[in-house]
């Protein structure tokens, strides 16, 4: 690997990233509370016309374990993204997990957080995404 200035990163460095998390288990456990949710709506059909309800076991476990999974896998991207040799991550593993808590947070980025400018993240303000965000 070489980067654009011609340098070639350390040894130590290329060894020292973890690695990236087990995406298939994320698919996985999608398609199992997939299933779970099939199987709960057949059982108990007045889980499918709305209103306040207590899923059964199966269904929140699978739910459950599937968004803690999600957000190990964010922990373990942001990691990953921190040890880029020549890129200082300006988010945190934490924070990044962290802000997946605020519904409002979570669902603007969600929209449009791939279209802001650089300078929303703390990160240098070059204007990189600026054409991007001039799409919208």
């Amino acid at each position: 690997m070489e980067f654009s200035n011609g340098e070639t990163p350390s040894r130590e460095a290329q060894q020292a990233a973890p690695p990236l998390p087990q995406v298939w288990i994320g698919y996985l456990l999608g398609v199992v509370t997939i299933v779970a949710e099939i199987i709960a709506v057949e059982l108990h059909p007045e889980l499918a016309k709305g209103g306040f309800t207590i899923p059964p076991l199966y269904l929140f476990l699978s739910a459950f374990v599937g968004g803690v999974y999600w957000l190990v896998c964010v922990y373990q991207y942001h990691v990953v993204l921190a040890h880029v040799p020549g890129w200082n991550h300006p988010v945190s593993p934490a924070r990044a997990v962290g802000f997946h808590f605020l519904p409002l947070y979570s669902g603007v980025f969600a929209c449009f957080g791939m279209f802001a400018p650089r300078s929303c993240f703390g990160g240098c303000s070059s204007g990189e995404f600026t054409a991007a965000h001039r799409m919208i």
